[in-house]
């Protein structure tokens, strides 16, 4: 994790979900772990997608993806299984000049607090 990576609550999550507040959260696993459920409110962008993805003009990212393109000024919120892959995924649009915060306790966290949600793996 990097030293300036901004790091999301469980609770604060939460919050903003609950008051329908303006964000986008990104679930950054592959597709065949979203059968586990995924956060309320969330999009899938694998994260070995983010860099075709974010090169991708507005119709065809929101033709490919079903939702709008990420905006560099919008609030953005990954996440993944245990905060690894949100991580990375973290580091790399913040680089690219994005506001992004980690859901570092990702699926593993939000499954305690969400019967939706399954933890899966070791």
């Amino acid at each position: 994790m990097a030293d300036d990576e901004k790091i999301i609550s469980t609770q604060e999550l939460k919050k903003l979900i609950a008051g329908k507040k303006k964000y986008t959260l990104i679930d950054v696993r592959r597709v065949d772990e979203l059968r586990y459920g995924m956060i309320p409110t969330a999009v899938h962008l694998a994260l070995h997608e983010l860099d075709e993805a974010i090169e991708l003009s507005e119709e065809m990212f929101s033709k490919r993806y079903g939702f709008a393109k990420l905006s560099t000024t919008e609030k953005i919120i990954v996440y993944c299984r245990t905060g690894s892959r949100s991580g990375i995924a973290c580091a790399y649009l913040k680089s690219k000049g994005y506001h992004v915060s980690n859901y570092a306790g990702s699926v593993q966290a939000w499954s305690r607090i969400d019967d939706n949600v399954k933890m899966y793996g070791s």
